[in-house]
């Protein structure tokens, strides 16, 4: 079915060309600044794929760089809200 393939290339290698850790970024909608921490798959987030994980200047986020649905740390975030 040409939907599941659509899906499938959604979170591919191609969304995180040129992205590696260290780099600066800034997240949008709200401007959240930081570092990127993570990139790579990532296959417990929604339909799995490739992401980048980013450490905020602030604790604006989501995260520590810990998923919570098993509890697997991708990147060290310097407390809560930080990832």
């Amino acid at each position: 079915d040409g939907d599941y393939e659509e899906e499938e290339h959604e979170y591919g290698p191609a969304t995180v060309d040129g992205m590696a850790a260290d780099m600066r970024c800034e997240v949008r909608p709200g401007e959240r600044r930081g570092k990127v921490g993570f990139v790579g798959e990532v296959s417990e987030l929604g339909s799995g794929g490739y992401w980048v994980g980013v450490i905020f200047d602030e604790p604006v986020g989501k995260t520590d760089g810990t998923v919570a649905k098993n509890g697997k740390r991708y990147f060290e975030a310097p407390g809560p809200q930080y990832g």
